[in-house]
């Protein structure tokens, strides 16, 4: 189901409020913003690195075109896309694979939800450090287009949301394949 641009920027503020606090909007600028998302899990970076790439199984289903997390897939190549299948033969690029190195980092490049409507673009890295038994993982995402001073503030706060929902999303997800309950 598409949601309208409208409707899907409000569904992302509405995450950003609902207090997930395992976030946080390190710059922001009118050219643009940068959100920080850091969690640590319970496996060595190889299996958290997989973990991340099996993205149809921990991503939220309600931030999605198509309804359905098991239509999102990462396709590890150079310029590989994370993509979503959509009904009727459709699909949506979110991003594309800029770098892939297994259990150490990942960077991508697209503009997620409405960012692609705004023609907004940005560089998402996914790095994965070990320590103690347990991986770090921290996603920084850099998004630059033309905003003014109150779209940029709405626009990151609702990214940032989106985003931190995501990540822990993941850190619950078990190494296993386990999914967490969909919304």
């Amino acid at each position: 189901m598409m949601l309208s641009l409208r409707m899907l920027a409000l569904s992302l503020l509405a995450v950003q409020l609902s207090g997930h606090a395992w976030a946080r909007v390190d710059q922001q600028t009118e050219k643009g913003f940068r959100v920080v998302h850091t969690v640590t899990v319970t496996a060595d970076a190889s299996a958290a690195f997989e973990r991340f790439v099996k993205i149809g199984s921990w991503w939220s289903k309600a931030h999605t075109y198509s309804g359905e997390a098991k239509n999102l897939k990462i396709d590890l190549t150079p310029g590989g896309c994370w993509c979503e299948r959509v009904g009727q033969g459709g699909f949506v690029k979110h991003m594309e694979v800029l770098t892939a190195l297994p259990g150490q980092h990942l960077a991508f490049q697209g503009g997620l939800g409405p960012l692609q409507r705004l023609g907004a673009s940005g560089v998402m890295a996914v790095d994965f450090k070990t320590k103690d038994g347990k991986t770090d993982v921290s996603m920084v995402y850099t998004v630059t287009g033309l905003f003014d001073d109150k779209e940029v503030a709405g626009l990151a706060a609702a990214v940032d949301g989106v985003l931190g929902e995501q990540i822990k999303r993941y850190a619950d997800a078990k190494t296993s394949g386990e999914v967490p309950k969909q919304p």
